[in-house]
């Protein structure tokens, strides 16, 4: 077989196998094997070298496109003499991706021009770097939050009160008081029926206690504060597909610290029952 048709047959078998990098250099490798000298094992790890190479670039191209990042941010571009108060170690072991591989969140706060973008998008950039997948997203969509759930066990909300109430770094200075808009969609109210479940109850008992710890604000600070409870609606209205009608037995009576602990919980949110037996079992003991 001639050298010609040997090297068509070659290309056409790496066309088959998608290797396209492979068919492009066989014959420029083949030659500069030619000249070092070189045996058909170290002619053929050269070759396989350089595919891998390729599609390695390739790969992360891909991911970079698909981070969606508004603009190509990286570490060493960041001064960290400008913003002394950010950790810079901390940054650094962040970019080396261990809190994805325990799961962990990384919360960016500070005030407009401190760099949190840039920040982020770098340690984005260093995660596409280690073959992981990144997104950008500017908001979460209904769409965004299941796959959120989907891939991570829980809701967007509970992995960030998670972070919130478990942060890695301590803070001991915060600045707050500025005035900020805020857009969001709220679930719909009735106040009519909330007060209508606080008069029922006052009615049949004379006092609006909370039904999981007994809790009662007018015995504790006075009938100034006889009427201050929560009203909690058994089935999560979060979880509703459309508008509701509820009813009286539909609600319950609750402090402020057992309302905040059923949702706090997430979705599979406890019923006041449940509750009720957790705290007299942790009462007991």
């Amino acid at each position: 077989m001639s050298k010609t048709k040997c090297a068509v047959l070659v290309k056409h078998h790496l066309k088959a196998l998608k290797l396209p990098t492979m068919c492009e250099e066989c014959e420029k490798v083949a030659s500069q094997a030619a000249i070092e000298n070189l045996d058909h094992l170290a002619y053929l790890q050269r070759l396989c070298e350089l595919e891998l190479i390729e599609r390695e670039r390739r790969a992360a191209e891909r991911r970079l496109k698909a981070a969606r990042f508004p603009q190509t941010k990286t570490l060493d571009e960041f001064d960290f003499a400008q913003q002394p108060s950010i950790n810079k170690p901390l940054v650094l072991e962040l970019a080396k991706g261990q809190y994805i591989d325990e799961r962990e969140n990384v919360l960016l706060i500070g005030s407009s021009g401190v760099g949190k973008t840039h920040l982020a998008i770098a340690l984005g950039l260093a995660a596409c770097g280690q073959g992981r997948k990144v997104r950008r997203l500017r908001k979460i969509t209904p769409e965004t939050a299941a796959l959120f759930e989907r891939l991570w066990g829980e809701s967007p909300a509970a992995s960030l009160r998670r972070a919130v109430v478990k942060p890695s770094v301590a803070v001991d200075l915060g600045v707050e008081g500025g005035r900020q808009w805020r857009k969001h969609l709220a679930l719909e109210r009735d106040r009519r029926v909330i007060e209508a479940k606080k008069r029922s109850v006052l009615a049949k008992t004379g006092r609006l206690a909370c039904e999981v710890c007994r809790f009662d604000f007018a015995a504790t600070y006075g009938n100034d504060l006889g009427g201050f409870a929560e009203v909690h609606h058994l089935a999560p209205l979060s979880l509703a597909t459309r508008r509701v009608k509820t009813r009286l037995k539909d609600l319950a009576i609750l402090c402020a610290n057992c309302h905040r602990a059923i949702h706090r919980i997430g979705p599979e949110m406890p019923g006041v029952e449940e509750m009720r037996r957790k705290y007299r079992g942790r009462r007991r003991g």
